[in-house]
């Protein structure tokens, strides 16, 4: 067997990796959050090509009652705290909903509004929430204001589409 100086000098150069690097590891999770922010860029997208509320949907409204809100926060896996929304929606009225959108407002420790965003716990992607049934849902929020008051948010229905009107 003869050896080759050149052989291991080459092997040497290109070793292959055992294991990923840490660079590879952060590059495929910046590319993940990439994605989700795009898939959630276009589901918000998705709701602003609804047609107008009805005059029914918009007299609907006082059918949706969301009860049983609170808060929890866990750390994901890039050490960040992630803040969870827990709440129920029960339709009490005798039309099925597919989509609803809420209004939920963060208060500050004066009670005044510090953040205000939409949410859409019923969506076309979901099951309808059909006359008479609760749902849970969840809503996460990567950052809120440092005033906030630590409580549940105000929530109120801005926007139903019924089932019938699609």
């Amino acid at each position: 067997m003869t050896y080759s100086r050149s052989a291991e000098c080459a092997r040497r150069a290109n070793p292959l990796p055992s294991k990923p690097s840490r660079c590879s590891r952060k590059a495929f999770i910046a590319l993940s959050f990439a994605l989700l922010s795009l898939a959630a860029c276009s589901h918000s997208r998705r709701a602003e090509k609804l047609s107008a509320p009805t005059a029914e949907e918009a007299a609907y409204l006082p059918n949706i009652q969301i009860s049983g809100a609170r808060m929890t926060a866990s750390e994901n896996f890039l050490q960040h705290v992630v803040t969870t929304l827990h709440a129920r929606v029960t339709n009490n009225g005798n039309k099925t909903v597919s989509y609803l959108e809420l209004d939920v407002a963060f208060l500050n420790y004066a009670n005044h509004v510090d953040l205000r965003e939409k949410e859409q716990p019923i969506d076309m992607n979901k099951p309808a929430l059909k006359p008479g049934e609760t749902r849970d849902f969840e809503v996460s929020f990567d950052q809120l204001p440092e005033d906030w008051n630590q409580g549940p948010p105000q929530m109120t229905p801005l926007r139903v589409v019924l089932a019938e009107n699609q």
